[in-house]
């Protein structure tokens, strides 16, 4: 860990309350993406029509505030994470998980090991359904039938693991509910 003396000079510290100072901050990106977007597609097939939404973001960054809280060795009681095992000792130097020590409860401070690439992309809805030919209906006494199953957040592509990409303006996770995958069938019928 690196801190920042008086006049400027970086210097390594084993300690990390010091290097945790105001003078050791850095601007470490923007939560807002280069591009975001969306495409989809329907196609039709006789009496067979799939359709699809893909939603997609490009550049920005995430800070997982849950993650950070999840580490937090500071209450008693509560269960951490299994990342705490590959915390740093003389034995495993090559980590980014500090070492855990009783004189400070600050080693889950902000800083860019909770920082992530916010770009992904998201099938947002896929969708395919039936129309009963108007043959079959006019016996029926029926307009129109048409029978589809559809999905939601069914397929994410995305780097982190634990959030849901979709964050807010600010970029930080902290205990938001991801966008829910969900599948649902239907029938819509026309008199």
């Amino acid at each position: 860990m690196a801190q920042t003396t008086d006049n400027g000079e970086r210097v390594t510290t084993k300690t990390y309350d010091e290097a945790n100072n105001t003078q050791s901050k850095i601007i470490a990106g923007t939560s807002l993406p280069d591009l975001v977007g969306g495409f989809g597609t329907n196609v039709t097939f006789k009496d067979f029509e799939l359709s699809a939404m893909f939603a997609y973001s490009i550049g920005g960054q995430i800070y997982d505030r849950d993650k950070s809280y999840i580490l937090n060795q500071s209450s008693a009681g509560r269960a951490m994470s299994v990342e705490l095992l590959d915390r740093w000792t003389p034995e495993n130097r090559y980590t980014d998980v500090p070492r855990a020590q009783t004189t400070s409860t600050n080693w889950t401070s902000t800083s860019t090991r909770f920082l992530y690439s916010g770009s992904y992309m998201r099938l947002k809805n896929i969708s395919l359904s039936y129309n009963i030919p108007r043959s079959v209906l006019q016996n029926l006494y029926l307009a129109n039938c048409r029978v589809y199953i559809q999905g939601e957040n069914l397929f994410t592509v995305f780097g982190a693991e634990g959030i849901d990409p979709e964050q807010t303006v600010s970029g930080l996770s902290y205990m938001r509910y991801p966008n829910v995958k969900s599948v649902s069938f239907g029938i819509n019928v026309s008199f």
